[in-house]
């Protein structure tokens, strides 16, 4: 299952925008671009770069979105799946 919002319009300027911080730090719980996030931290902060606002967490910023199909899936969704125990990973 795919779950992505309503953000289309901004995505290759977001795709661009996030490709400045590869490399930096993985921060369990951040949300820094500059100084570490964790991945749902990071997806947060890059949209709220662009005025778009996420949930925090994997598990809520799955749960927001709009399922669709793997072959709908477009630049800038956000891909998550569901590990052994049962938690939204992206």
């Amino acid at each position: 299952e795919i779950v992505i919002g309503d953000w289309s319009s901004d995505v290759c300027s977001s795709d661009l925008f996030a490709t400045q911080f590869v490399g930096n730090p993985y921060v369990w719980g951040g949300t820094s671009l500059t100084n570490g996030a964790d991945c749902s931290g990071f997806t947060q902060s890059v949209f709220a770069n662009f005025g778009i606002s996420i949930p925090r967490t994997a598990a809520a910023q799955a749960s927001s979105g709009t399922p669709v199909d793997l072959s709908e899936i477009q630049a800038g969704d956000l891909l998550f799946y569901y590990g052994e125990i049962g938690r939204a990973s992206c």
